[in-house]
């Protein structure tokens, strides 16, 4: 059933693009489960307001019952679809007759069915000159207007402190088929906090302090014992599992980077993200990719690579039992770094001059957590080109500080991979012969693969994101190296993960030493 909920939900959102491009502003009210909207966008509509006014509605998804999905999709005018489809739709979509939330196809139809509450609540909010939004079950109400609109809310009787809806709000609700959570209608004024849909918005869009506080306080615990306390977890459990703080930590990252917007309008609202955040982020990514990282790391100078890597291993994992498992479980035995803006900014840098930094600073930042001794390697692939000549230096610079010498590391050098410090090692793509040693990893694709076209058009490797003319490198990897693999021979890869394995082999070889001294010193 989850498969063919995914296809449903897949073929409805393409529907409402359809429908939105005809009717632009359907959704500019509607921030959940929405390309591009998130609680940012939504409490973006609601900073530096005088009044912030707030309600949910009442058990949201289980509401839009089996008899009105089907109904909407009946009677909605841009669907209008036949009594039998609209069955089966509303078959698929619900369960106990509600739809399920966790469902793939419950926020696109929840967002449809809910459209009708959004008109009614725009026209009220238009009326009484407020902003409106929704997020899901999540409803506010904003102004600036010296007297919040009774046509709203209201101060209950003999209560001042108490404000509750209106019957034109809750009427408007009630004739949309839901009802208003009384236990969750609050209104704040400026001076006290305001919130929307989570954030604080009093002045601009930010975290809770208590929040980020406690998220700080967490990765401390990690840093210096390896485990940490989740919040209002039963009986304040520990764990070593960084999923639920990795959450938190791109949560505010997001907020306080503003990710919802244009790099554009980020410049224009002179968003800049505290240093503290920063470093906080980048103390965790390191911790943990690199510092109790179960598997070795691979970390390349892009995205593109990895999708690269992934095929070629897929291909010629069977001659590598260190980096591929070829057996039935068919699993990669290396992890690639993920380069998503997370990464990016707090962590890796942009491309290979961000490589370089974070070579310089490896060891020094190693220093500053309390585990002893690195579970698995940590390898930094790059081209063999100038544009690595940075991470190049830095490597000199690091096996130099680290004692083993002077080592030659350029275009020219055809050593096959460079221990650095620590458990950081440096791989670059092998030469091609004596003629081709300047090489990118693009040219162990076959020729003919590099001139395939998509659409009349050839890739173009100086090109990140590609143009009307020709293919840019993220493209060409997903259209054309991924969707073609079993097409490709990456046969020239082996040379390539014949370093990385020899690299890793090297790694186990000086654990193995490095125990071996702790026997001997203990007896």
């Amino acid at each position: 059933m989850g498969l063919v909920q995914r296809r449903l939900a897949t073929r409805l959102y393409e529907c409402v693009l359809e429908i939105e491009e005809k009717q632009p502003n359907r959704r500019r009210v509607t921030h959940g489960f929405q390309k591009g909207r998130s609680i940012i966008t939504n409490a973006d509509r609601h900073h530096s307001r005088r009044y912030v006014f707030n309600i949910d509605i009442q058990d949201f998804f289980q509401s839009i019952n089996f008899g009105r999905v089907r109904g909407f999709f009946q009677k909605d005018s841009t669907f209008a679809l036949n009594d039998e489809v609209a069955t089966t739709i509303a078959q698929i979509a619900c369960w106990q007759n509600g739809l399920p939330q966790g469902s793939p196809c419950s926020p696109v139809i929840a967002n449809l069915v809910g459209h009708i509450l959004d008109v009614k609540l725009l026209k009220l909010a238009k009326q009484a000159r407020c902003r409106y939004t929704r997020y899901a079950d999540d409803i506010s109400f904003s102004t600036s207007e010296r007297n919040f609109p009774s046509l709203i809310a209201a101060r209950a009787d003999g209560k001042p402190a108490v404000w509750e809806p209106s019957e034109n709000l809750a009427s408007a609700i009630r004739q949309a088929g839901f009802a208003i959570n009384p236990a969750k209608t609050r209104m704040q004024i400026r001076g006290s906090r305001q919130m929307a849909t989570g954030l604080m918005v009093n002045e601009k869009v930010n975290i809770r302090p208590e929040y980020y506080n406690e998220t700080r306080a967490m990765c401390h615990r990690l840093f210096t014992t390896g485990r940490y306390e989740i919040p209002r977890w039963p009986d304040r459990q520990e764990t070593d599992q960084l999923g639920a703080l990795e959450g938190r930590l791109s949560h505010i990252f997001a907020v306080k980077a503003r990710l919802d917007l244009s790099s554009k309008r980020r410049k224009e609202r002179h968003v800049k993200v505290p240093s503290g955040t920063i470093e906080l982020c980048r103390r965790f990514l390191f911790y943990k990719n690199f510092v109790v990282n179960p598997l070795p790391v691979i970390i390349t100078e892009g995205p593109s690579d990895v999708i690269y890597l992934r095929a070629a291993l897929r291909a010629r994992g069977k001659e590598f039992p260190k980096l591929y498992d070829a057996r039935q479980e068919q699993k990669f035995l290396v992890r690639f770094v993920n380069h998503s803006h997370f990464m990016r900014e707090n962590l890796l840098g942009h491309g290979v001059g961000g490589l370089g930094t974070l070579i310089s600073r490896y060891h020094a930042t190693l220093q500053e957590y309390a585990q002893e001794g690195q579970t698995a390697p940590v390898v930094l692939l790059v081209d063999n080109d100038e544009e690595s000549d940075k991470a190049f230096k830095a490597a000199k610079k690091a096996i130099k500080e680290d004692g083993n010498g002077a080592a030659s590391i350029s275009v020219e050098s055809n050593d096959a991979w460079h221990h650095l410090i620590d458990n950081l090692y440096l791989v670059k793509i092998p030469h091609g012969g004596a003629e081709q040693k300047k090489r990118v990893i693009e040219q162990l694709l076959p020729e003919e693969w590099l001139k395939h076209e998509v659409d009349g058009k050839r890739f173009d490797p100086s090109k990140k994101h590609g143009d009307h003319s020709s293919l840019g490198k993220v493209f060409f990897a997903k259209k054309v190296v991924e969707a073609n693999a079993d097409k490709i021979n990456f046969g020239a890869f082996d040379a390539l993960f014949s370093l990385l394995d020899g690299a890793l082999r090297d790694f186990e070889d000086k654990r193995k030493q490095e125990a071996g001294g702790k026997v001997m010193a203990a007896s």
